[in-house]
């Protein structure tokens, strides 16, 4: 998975900082002790700051911790790209003061993450949220 930068709303390549926390939803694969990753094998503490190194090339952001700034967005890329019945959607925070970047199509990239809800809704909850909001 990668990142396309929205260079207007990023300001430039140049990472920004999170003034407040930022809300952001992420697809991982439930585990007992937390969630998996589908792309990076990273496994996610719930509840803690997980930490990791941002990579760019050029205009894209390889590495970090990706996520979607709304839930619907992640839904519409999951059941186009992913076997979506073994996944859970999961709350996040991007906390003040981390880095990150935006994309072009509502993706989030940081190099500092909260996982923080167990909860995994759905898809057909998702489905009927989808044309409700």
């Amino acid at each position: 998975m990668c990142l396309i930068l929205d260079p207007i709303r990023n300001n430039g390549n140049e990472p920004l900082i999170a003034k407040k926390e930022i809300k952001c939803y992420k697809y991982l694969i439930p585990t007992e002790s937390g969630g998996s990753s589908p792309f990076y094998e990273y496994n996610y503490t719930f509840g803690v700051e997980n930490h990791t190194q941002m990579e760019r090339e050029g205009v894209f952001v390889m590495k970090g911790f990706h996520a979607y700034q709304s839930r619907f967005k992640g839904l519409e890329i999951v059941l186009t790209h992913l076997p979506f019945e073994k996944y859970g959607l999961y709350k996040c925070i991007i906390p003040k003061g981390a880095k990150y970047y935006l994309g072009r199509y509502g993706e989030i990239v940081s190099d500092t993450m909260i996982v923080q809800s167990k909860y995994r809704i759905t898809w057909f909850d998702e489905i009927l949220r989808f044309g409700k909001k």
